[in-house]
């Protein structure tokens, strides 16, 4: 794996147990929409809910680097509404 994508994941991990919570990930998407925290942890959420292949509600740098695609945007859509809306904040 790739040193900086080493040393990112470090910086991110927190509590240095080798996977990212969505705790952990609320600053990056925080600094994309600082003034909205409740949409910043259900980014958080679908990431996770998106890439976490092993279903721990965690992710690894490898489940990381294996699902790109999460970060480069994002699908949502609401249970009542048929629509879905594309945000590509990671781009």
């Amino acid at each position: 794996m790739d040193a900086p994508a080493r040393a990112m994941f470090a910086q991110l991990d927190r509590d240095g147990d080798g996977y990212l919570s969505d705790i952990e990930l609320l600053p990056i998407i925080g600094k994309i929409h600082p003034c909205e925290h409740y949409y910043a942890k259900q980014q958080a959420d679908y990431i996770i809910s998106q890439a976490d292949v092993d279903k721990d509600g965690r992710l690894t740098l490898a489940e990381m680097i294996e699902n790109p695609y999460v970060f480069y945007g994002a699908f949502f859509s609401d249970e009542d509404e048929d629509e879905y809306d594309f945000h590509d904040e990671f781009r």
